[in-house]
């Protein structure tokens, strides 16, 4: 009878003691998994964490490049190409390691569904190279010009002033000089875009189409400005030497006016990018 119990006791206590094994091992395995979870989840916030900090930085430097690229730098449009090739690849890097992980795959999305729109407007940037860098060659042009041009008319209303012209003609021929001055401002202002660039580029427009008809007025004569025909020999000749460096000048301008359209749209994308580069 002894025998027996002895016997039944000591099944209960080795039962006991390969249950609590068996708990400590499935615990074990717990915590090993949910320490294992755990890393992996950490790895995967922080690796997806570190992508998009780095396009954080390259979508503000890509801001900043298109910036000095809108202003017709052909260095600043090569690093500009280069970064939106960096941020497109890492884009699609983000999305092949991360996008399908429950953790982060919102984020991930966020980031892709942000950039699509910026990434547009950097494609439109890319695409007016060629229309801004020659604006910005146009418009160099045409305002190292405006002095030597403003000194010609200066000869024009000493030798209409001279000969005995209309104080009216006079008048007119020194606002030549004033309304030279003014394109060239209004060029910069088209040039460095903002909200009043389109209205500088209508004010442009408008100089130029007077300033021409003044100096036609004053070799041939306008009834509607009240402008006589020059006749006098040193006034026509000064007109002369004015008209040729206005012809030149004339060319750069009316590039300047038909490509000024292009240049207003590649400032509207590069302005996105700067608002869009701290989202």
């Amino acid at each position: 009878m002894s025998t027996a119990a002895d016997t039944l006791a000591i099944k209960r206590r080795t039962f006991g003691t390969n249950f609590w094994v068996v708990v400590l091992v499935v615990a074990g395995a717990i915590l090993v998994l949910n320490t294992g979870y755990g890393t992996w989840k950490a790895s995967a916030l922080g690796g997806a964490s570190t992508s998009a900090s780095n396009l954080r930085v390259d979508s503000q430097r890509l801001a900043n490049q298109g910036s000095d690229a809108v202003r017709g730098n052909a260095a600043a449009f090569a690093t500009f190409k280069a970064t939106r090739a960096q941020i497109d690849g890492d884009i699609q890097q983000l999305n092949a390691s991360y996008g399908d992980t429950p953790v982060v795959s919102g984020a991930v999305a966020k980031v892709t569904e942000t950039w699509t729109p910026l990434g547009a407007s950097a494609q439109r940037l890319a695409d007016s190279e060629a229309a801004v860098t020659a604006f910005a060659g146009q418009a160099q042009r045409f305002s190292q010009g405006v002095p030597q041009l403003q000194a010609l008319l200066d000869e024009l209303v000493r030798a209409m002033s001279s000969s005995g012209s209309p104080s009216s003609q006079v008048y007119m021929a020194l606002r030549q000089v004033v309304i030279a001055g003014d394109m060239a401002r209004r060029v910069t202002e088209v040039q460095a875009g903002g909200a009043g660039a389109a209205i500088a580029g209508q004010g442009l427009r408008r100089n130029a189409e007077d300033f021409q008809q003044v100096m036609t007025g004053l070799r041939e004569g306008d009834p509607s400005r009240e402008l006589q025909a020059l006749t006098n020999g040193n006034a026509l000749a000064a007109l002369t030497r004015a008209d040729e460096t206005w012809a030149q000048m004339r060319a750069e301008l009316e590039a300047i006016l038909g490509s000024s359209e292009q240049l207003f749209q590649a400032q509207a994308a590069a302005s996105a990018l700067v608002a869009g580069s701290d989202q």
